[in-house]
Order: C-alpha cells, then structure tokens, then sequence
C-alpha cells in the first residue's frame, strides 16, 4: 500500500482559490478595558466558498484599526474567541453546521489588526445576501460590541467594472 501525505500548504492554497468575494461593509467597533474606552473603525470582508456536495463557508474578515495598543487588541481577540456556537446556532438555522477557531493577522508595529470568523453550512443554498444581512450580522451585533454600515454585496462583473467599484468602495470608506 503507497502511503499518502497531504501538503497542507498546496490544500489551503485550493481552498483559498475557491473562495469569492461575497459582500463588505464598513463597522464601528466600541470597547471598555480597564478604564478606558477604545472607539475603532474597520472593515468587513465576506467571502464565500461553496464545495461540489453544496456545502460551505461564509468567511468574515475582519479588518480593525486600533490605535490605542495591545491592550485592546486583546480584548478585541477575547471578544471574538468568546463567541460560542451555542449562542449562535439558534440565529443561523439547521444548515449552520460549525464556527471554526478565530484566526488573527496582527502586523508588527502596526495600527491595523485582522481576525477572520468562518462559518460552515451543510447547505451554501440559503446563505443568500438577505441572509447574511438579516441573521448572520444582526447575530453578531447581538454579541460583539459592534455596528456594521453600508453593506454592499459583490455582484459578478467584469474585471474592469470589479476594479472601479473596489476602488469606488475603498474611497468612500477611506472618506469617512
């Protein structure tokens, strides 16, 4: 019998290759820790991976702009970590399968700070744009202290029309 071994870099590298932009909204993001009080702006992304059995994952990165050091940062990272399937099963439905560990991106000496939330369905067909706005985001804002703003949805277009409504989308948040 040959044995196998699975690269796990060339299989995140597939995986990631599957995922498509979905929907991104801008968020205001509002913490206490000790004493004090951390108002951050930041961005969602939401991409979208559906496999060939019409299972899936709807994958929330989100993208904050913390100034006020790694105390908050670590509690930003708490509050995320709290988040417990639990809590969360009863907003997502019977096709809401798992949510898997956070994952962080935190860059050296910088303001900015990622995590991602993935959420796994048995059934990618009814995570639909008016389900990720009517359940998955109320059921985070219920949970997280914080707000999200201007929920866009990804429509397919072309490359070019896809460039120009990115950079329209990033001027428009970058104006705020």
């Amino acid at each position: 019998m040959q044995k196998r071994i699975l690269n796990l870099e060339s299989h995140l590298r597939q995986t990631k290759a599957g995922e498509t932009l979905f929907a991104f909204a801008g968020l205001f993001f509002q913490i206490d820790a000790n004493d004090s009080q951390c108002v951050c702006n930041g961005m969602l992304k939401i991409t979208r991976v559906e496999i060939k059995d019409g299972s899936g994952k709807l994958c929330c990165h989100f993208i904050l702009d913390i100034e006020n050091g790694n105390e908050f940062r670590t509690t930003v990272q708490r509050l995320f970590q709290d988040l417990s399937q639990r809590a969360l099963d009863m907003h997502l439905g019977q096709d809401f399968e798992y949510l898997s560990p956070v994952e962080t991106l935190e860059v050296a000496e910088s303001v900015w700070f990622g995590l991602t939330l993935t959420f796994s369905f048995k059934n990618m067909r009814n995570c639909s744009a008016d389900f990720v706005r009517d359940r998955i985001l109320p059921a985070l804002e219920k949970r997280l202290p914080l707000h999200f703003q201007n929920l866009q949805f990804w429509e397919e277009n072309s490359e070019e029309e896809s460039q120009e409504l990115t950079a329209r989308a990033l001027r428009e948040f970058a104006s705020r």
